[in-house]
């Protein structure tokens, strides 16, 4: 085989430029799609295949005939196993009959988390304002004794905007698995389940969440109690199932593959000179009279 240094030009451009790009271009794959939107991508994907939704509590999915009926925990389990299984495994919660996290599992897991990067996958929303499509709101049942209700947990699916009327509410748009309405909802003629409907989160003098209006302006009275929020962030599994370190391990290996490959052309080549060069020299020598 005759080794054209061209090629073996060629060869290394391929490697510094890989080298300097790789990095880089893994980064972009791992991390270019938040999580969040992930999640909610997953969620509209629920809302506009499905043919049928019930609330329940024992979730049944059967996505071919598109079916899918949930609790409102049920729902965020069910995506955050599709989209980040890691930060679904982050919530750890109490021993139950499902034997998975339930809404108030998620308020104790949401309402310890740091701003920063947690290293389970979260991160923390301080303010209702600071909600983006793809977080998490969870809120427990109110204390008052009469309230019919739970807690609940949901997808944000619009930027929170400043109610018209109430200057301390913000309403947004959300995307969940509840039994009743909320306000400008998708799931009409009584039907429940998965559907599209509006909130009002009331805030006290600091910005803080401290009640909710179920169907927005149309609920009479905020219901107060503790909410919290959260953000599927960037330590889960990344894209398609690989991680930043294999990535970078893969990288090294090719890298160091193709480097061994290039000294190894190069070496046979200066071992089949040398072999000719011999060669070469004992048919001359042979050819000699004495």
């Amino acid at each position: 085989m005759r080794w054209d240094w061209r090629i073996g030009g060629i060869l290394i451009c391929a490697v510094v430029v890989i080298g300097s790009i790789a990095p880089a271009s893994f980064a972009d794959v791992s991390n270019g799609i938040p999580n969040r939107v992930r999640l909610l991508s997953a969620a509209e994907q629920v809302q506009s295949t499905m043919k049928s939704s019930k609330y329940q509590h024992t979730t049944y999915v059967d996505e071919a005939n598109g079916v899918y009926d949930f609790d409102c925990s049920g729902f965020v389990d069910y995506l955050l196993q599709r989209t980040s299984p890691d930060a679904l495994a982050a919530v750890k919660y109490r021993p139950n009959r499902l034997n998975r996290p339930y809404h108030q599992d998620y308020y104790r897991f949401l309402s310890t988390l740091r701003t920063e990067d947690n290293g389970e996958g979260w991160l923390a929303v301080a303010r209702a304002s600071d909600l983006l499509p793809g977080d998490i709101i969870v809120w427990l049942k109110p204390n008052r004794t009469n309230y019919s209700g739970t807690g609940h947990v949901m997808i944000v699916r619009s930027n929170p905007t400043v109610d018209s009327i109430r200057e301390n509410e913000m309403d947004i748009q959300i995307i969940d698995s509840t039994r009743s309405r909320h306000g400008f909802d998708t799931r009409v003629n009584g039907t429940n389940g998965v559907g599209i409907g509006t909130i009002s989160l009331a805030l006290d003098a600091t910005g803080k969440a401290v009640g909710f209006r179920w169907r927005d302006g149309a609920s009479p009275r905020v219901e107060y109690t503790r909410i919290a929020f959260g953000e599927v962030g960037s330590s889960t599994s990344a894209m398609y199932g690989i991680s930043n370190s294999y990535q970078m391990i893969v990288y090294v290996l090719a890298t160091v593959v193709a480097v061994c490959a290039l000294v190894g052309a190069i070496r046979i080549r200066k071992l089949k000179r040398a072999k000719s060069a011999h060669t070469s020299s004992m048919s001359t020598g042979g050819s000699k009279s004495v």
